[in-house]
């Protein structure tokens, strides 16, 4: 058991614990976000078509402070994007579309932010292509239940942290995450019920 006790033997088996702890976390975050992804049985677009989504050309970012241009900001986007329905949930403060580089070209985000009526903060994200998974910042959130949830018609998984609650769902043309403060499931069901799937025509 000398040999366990050398420093260099001691720091070796600490970043192997750790890589493999990092391994783990990593599985266990994209575990979670797959568990939210649609199946052929539920719609005749099936996740491996996201696969051929073709990549953007880049564009100048979008942002916007009033709701009132929120329709002019999601026509430029290419996917339903997700919102919430004016008048029925929290107040949009801030909005913006910008590219970000992935595989071979550019992927799109489109941000939402709006305000509670307590002052909490909800982030709204949609990201194109639905194949960039890679674009989720896991964080150190971990999956709080494996039971899916349902978000604007999309199966979606919910993980958290000390000080948030994220769900994540991946629908056929795009990926969606929520962003919000630590709330009750109720409070969590409230909101979700106010969420929708914009088109560039501005419906559902």
């Amino acid at each position: 058991m000398t040999f366990l006790k050398k420093p260099w033997v001691k720091k070796t088996v600490h970043v192997l614990l750790s890589l493999v702890l990092t391994a783990i976390l990593i599985a266990v975050f994209y575990m979670a976000v797959v568990l939210g992804q649609p199946t052929a049985d539920e719609d005749d677009v099936t996740v491996a078509d996201a696969a051929s989504q073709p990549l953007l050309s880049p564009s100048p970012a979008e942002s916007i402070t009033a709701e009132s241009q929120l329709t002019e900001l999601i026509s430029h986007f290419p996917t339903p994007v997700l919102s919430f329905v004016a008048g029925t949930g929290p107040t949009l403060i801030a909005a913006s579309s910008y590219d970000t580089a992935f595989e071979n070209g550019f992927a799109r985000i489109l941000d939402l932010t709006y305000t509670m009526e307590d002052g909490g903060t909800v982030q709204l994200r949609t990201i194109y292509p639905a194949r960039a998974l890679s674009l989720i910042d896991r964080g150190d959130y971990h999956l709080n239940q494996v039971t899916s949830l349902s978000m604007a018609g999309l199966k979606a998984v919910k993980m958290e942290n000390q000080t948030t609650i994220r769900l994540h769902a991946q629908g056929t043309e795009a990926l969606y995450v929520v962003t919000m403060p630590l709330l009750s499931g109720d409070e969590i069901s409230t909101l979700m019920k106010g969420m929708q799937l914009s088109t560039k025509a501005g419906e559902e």
